[in-house]
Order: structure tokens, then sequence, then C-alpha cells
């Protein structure tokens, strides 16, 4: 039998990709701003939705960006052949 639980917490997912860019950040901001508006009233769960539950090739997107952040020619590369559809 299941127990009657006048305030159950409200569950909130936060998915975002820790590519960079205060994305992970971000989500621990809105962690914290969560639990003092509704302390106790919440249980969070932060989930990096590219690597925990992507396949191959989108699972490595933050490894490739951090390369690429580091190697800009890589990103300029990587850009100028996917910037322009199929003309053919």
């Amino acid at each position: 039998t299941s127990e009657f639980n006048p305030n159950p917490k409200v569950n909130v997912l936060i998915l975002m990709s820790d590519t960079g860019g205060g994305h992970r950040a971000s989500a621990q901001s809105l962690e914290a701003a969560f639990e003092k508006i509704y302390p106790q009233m919440v249980e969070i769960t932060t989930v990096d939705i590219l690597t925990e539950h992507f396949r191959w090739p989108m699972s490595k997107s933050v490894t490739a960006y951090q390369y690429m952040a580091r190697y800009p020619i890589f990103w300029r590369v990587l850009y100028n052949t996917t910037r322009f559809p199929l003309t053919r």
C-alpha cells in the first residue's frame, strides 16, 4: 500500500550541455533559485543530456566542442563546411 503524502515534492528536470559558456553554472543557478523559492518542495535533477543520453557522435559533442574551442581552425572548417545547404 502507498501512503498519502499531503506535501509531495515536485520533480524538476534541468537539461543542459556541459559545452562551456556557462551552461552548468546556469543550471546550478536554477537549482539554487528553485531551492530558495520553494524550500524542501522540489526534487531537482540536472542532466547533461548530450553526454548521458545520446549515442555517438552526439555523445561526443562536449569533447568536440572543447577541442574546437582550443583550436579555432577546426571550428572554422566545421562552420564553413556546414553553413550552406547542399546545392546539387
